[in-house]
């Protein structure tokens, strides 16, 4: 990502990077860990921390471009339909919506696998 960014930041572009404090960039850094957890890259509150940061200062950026993947994806639309509507959002909202997807997915997983389990004799 750091290229990208320096990339932009050479073409006259304002860039900021959200990346671990140790990270090397041309771009302005916004630093939410400071040397990278890569032990934990991947997982979901570490990830979530990384869009929290963003998300929460959204209004300031043209453009965000996330890779934390479907938790990324529904913080993103969460905030695209408040702004629309005319709300302003909140960090604690962006963490509140992320815990609910993060519930409701293992909830669902869970029951996926207890009905799997349930019926594995079933043919």
């Amino acid at each position: 990502m750091s290229l990208l960014a320096d990339g932009l930041v050479d073409e006259g572009h304002e860039v900021t990077l959200f990346a671990s404090g140790d990270s090397r960039t041309r771009a302005r850094l916004e630093a939410v860990f400071d040397v990278a957890p890569s032990e934990w890259i991947g997982h979901t509150f570490w990830e979530l921390r990384h869009a929290v940061s963003c998300l929460s200062g959204a209004a300031e950026y043209d453009v965000i471009s996330d890779h934390t993947g479907l938790l990324g994806l529904a913080l993103g639309i969460l905030e695209v339909v408040l702004r629309i509507e005319g709300n302003a959002v909140s960090a604690g909202t962006v963490v509140l919506v992320a815990l609910l997807l993060i519930f409701g997915s293992q909830f669902t997983l869970f029951a996926m696998w207890f009905d799997m389990e349930s019926n594995k004799d079933l043919r």
